[in-house]
């Protein structure tokens, strides 16, 4: 009797496979989202520069303002955590 050749995986080629791509993505998603809070807390930092910088432009050019607002200033929503020791 003659064997047929098989092309393909094996189912535990198949789970390898799967469980390396797990450990990768458990190693990855922890990185990538302190990445986007950081990206966040960075892209604050600079709207709240930029509209002090133009208030205090404001103040030493001799206008008034009255009030601080932030209509025009897109800020993007920020969750401060406590830092971790």
């Amino acid at each position: 009797m003659q064997r047929r050749q098989q092309s393909g995986f094996t189912l535990v080629e198949l789970m390898i496979t799967l469980a390396v791509a797990v450990i990768l993505a458990t190693l990855a998603i922890p990185s990538f989202v302190s990445f986007v809070e950081k990206s966040r807390l960075r892209g604050a930092t600079d709207v709240c520069r930029k509209f002090l910088s133009e208030r205090f432009g404001d103040a030493r050019g001799g206008r008034e303002f009255s009030s601080f607002d932030l209509q025009g200033f897109a800020l993007p929503q920020v969750t401060a955590r406590p830092a971790s020791g």
